[in-house]
């Protein structure tokens, strides 16, 4: 059950960070961790 939610999580998370790849955020949050 809670491997489940994880799961759910980290796609979730995936997904976001691929939309913000499109935007100018990404550029910000690039820099931030380099």
């Amino acid at each position: 059950m809670l491997e489940e939610e994880l799961a759910t999580l980290a796609a979730a998370g995936g997904t976001a960070v691929v939309q913000a790849a499109g935007t100018d955020a990404w550029n910000g949050f690039r820099q931030a961790v380099a």
